[in-house]
């Protein structure tokens, strides 16, 4: 299955695909350093002076100068951690969930067709909005601490706004999209039917809809805005693409229709489409042949830069040069490739392939990571690094689950709390998620049992360095290699003697007043314990006795 994958991404980029890109190596030394600690201690340090470092090659150096790795996989981590164990080991980057939320949204799905199909958020209200498949929105309240989510007790439909009456289709299933506005403080709901706006001033329960002119379409694939633009793509299917310009005060205006003949797709389908917001280009799949980019600069001539292609493709999503996209096999097997693409020359370059540990749907890409998103288990990843300047088998991923997860979005706290963890949001079919996740530097780890004296060496690969920047590199292709030689020592030390000495005299007067409390009880109950005994005989009397006690006590009584 692999082989046939290969042949068909082969096959799809024999024209403008690179095959061996050309590497651009600098190299820089650290200078070396000294480490020590006591014994069964660890030590722990990385390299967050040197930032763009994202692996370590660590490996000890011996007396008749033969090298020995020391990079470790999880699992020998853990034997090393529980075992006995003296040196040093690499642990590479990865990324941590720290925390993880899910709400629940069953509560609110009162037919068995229901489902929720997108989210959109207001950042900076602290909002998130969600809308259901039967035209009804509704908000997730994120607290301003973060790490709480609320339903709002309210939500609003805008079914009444669109012109669903001319659904002529039988079988077809809504799907509302959602779209949100910084700038105007505004989320878009948009149909084949029709869209309505309404602001993020206030809770969902009290805003005013407001009906935007939209052209009706057969299906609607995925909606996106360019910020930088302020315009609104809408990808229709054989239909194309709408262009929608927002306006003042946030109206919408259609601009423009653009058939899949007009932007040099034959027969095509478009199915996805993005953009790069920094530089006015324009990104569409189609669903038989591929990728295709072009300049938006100029709306009123829209031209094509190049084309990546690929067939039956399903979804993509990118960050600047780095594209992920999602396509089958004859045989229905999805899959996800990296794609490096040089604007340049009009080149690209497939860097990774994931296809063997789970069912891949859609792809969320951010600036450092990408979210592959499964049929219930999902992967965060690291992205943008060439394949052959990581060593695969100590690559590390990070996986979480939930069931029908439909889309993962960064939510940007940025302005108001300074930190560098990321937060996602997510919305299921029938869930919202909300989690937390930080990122690990590559380190390394000291620890031993026994005393020691060992060198090593560590090379750190990283996209940044002084001899880079002063080329002014930023080929994907270009390597940073540091290297850093190090001797670890672990010794046995007493400690501080004043310390021990305190020590020593606390646990002799413990020693010395347990034994004089000791002392003190014995001879009390020496000097008192036949007292003792006696009013414990005489309560035993009093029992036994208590019955002819009283009998006698009725006689009197009588008498």
């Amino acid at each position: 299955m692999i082989i046939l994958i290969i042949f068909q991404l082969l096959y799809s980029g024999q024209n403008t695909k690179v095959s061996q890109p050309n590497i651009t190596l600098y190299s820089e030394v650290i200078p070396p350093s000294n480490y020590s600690n006591k014994l069964r201690q660890t030590k722990q340090f990385g390299y967050s002076n040197y930032p763009g470092v994202f692996a370590i090659s660590l490996k000890e150096i011996f007396e008749n100068n033969t090298e020995q790795s020391a990079d470790l996989n999880d699992l020998e981590i853990e034997e090393k951690q529980f075992g006995t164990y003296s040196g040093c080991y690499s642990i590479q980057r990865k990324i941590e969930i720290e925390f993880n939320l899910q709400l629940q949204l069953e509560q609110i799905i009162t037919q068995p067709w229901m489902h929720f199909t997108d989210l959109a958020t207001a950042d900076n209200k602290f909002k998130a909005y969600l809308v259901r498949n039967d035209y009804s929105i509704f908000q997730v309240d994120i607290s301003t601490g973060l790490g709480q989510i609320e339903l709002n007790s309210k939500n609003q439909s805008f079914k009444d706004y669109i012109n669903i009456s001319n659904i002529v289709d039988q079988f077809y299933v809504p799907h509302p999209y959602l779209i949100d506005d910084e700038g105007s403080n505004k989320i878009y709901a948009i149909t084949e039917f029709g869209g309505v706006s309404f602001s993020t001033d206030e809770n969902i329960g009290d805003v005013q809809m407001e009906s935007e002119e939209m052209q009706q379409r057969k299906q609607i694939y995925n909606v996106h805005k360019n910020s930088r633009a302020q315009l609104i793509v809408v990808a229709c299917g054989s239909e194309g693409i709408d262009l929608y310009e927002i306006q003042s005060k946030g109206k919408l205006k259609h601009k423009k229709q653009l058939l899949p003949e007009q932007l040099g797709i034959e027969d095509g389908i478009i199915i996805d489409v993005d953009s790069n917001d920094d530089e006015t280009k324009l990104y569409l799949l189609d669903s038989e042949s591929g990728l295709y980019i072009y300049d938006i600069s100029d709306l009123n001539n829209i031209t094509q830069i190049m084309s990546v292609l690929l067939p039956n493709t399903k979804t993509f999503d990118h960050y600047l040069n780095t594209f992920f996209l999602v396509a089958k096999t004859n045989t229905q097997l999805y899959y996800a490739v990296e794609i490096f693409i040089d604007y340049e020359i009009k080149s690209y370059y497939y860097n990774n392939l994931y296809i063997d540990e789970m069912i891949i749907n859609d792809v969320n890409v951010f600036e450092h990571y990408a979210v592959l998103i499964g049929d219930d288990g999902h992967k965060i990843i690291y992205h943008s690094i060439y394949n052959q300047f990581i060593n695969q088998a100590i690559k590390q991923h990070t996986y979480f689950q939930e069931d029908n997860l439909i889309k993962i979005k960064e939510y940007d706290f940025s302005k108001f709390y300074n930190s560098s963890s990321r937060i996602l949001i997510g919305l299921a079919k029938h869930a919202f998620k909300y989690i937390e996740i930080s990122f690990q530097d590559p380190k390394i780890t000291c620890l031993s049992d026994q005393v020691a004296n060992k060198s090593y060496i560590a090379t750190l690969n990283s996209t940044q360095c002084s001899n880079k920047k002063e080329h002014n590199d930023s080929s994907p292709y270009s390597l940073c290699q540091l290297t850093h030689s190090f001797v670890y020592q672990s010794e046995f030390k007493p400690g501080n003697k004043s310390t021990y000495a305190q020590y020593t005299l606390t646990l002799y007067a413990l020693v010395v007043g347990l034994i004089w409390l000791i002392i003190v009880i014995c001879y009390l109950y020496k000097k008192w314990g036949y007292k003792l005994e006696f009013l414990k005989w005489r309560k035993q009397k009093l029992i036994v006795t208590q019955p002819f006690n009283q009998d006698l006590e009725l006689q009197n009584q009588n008498n």
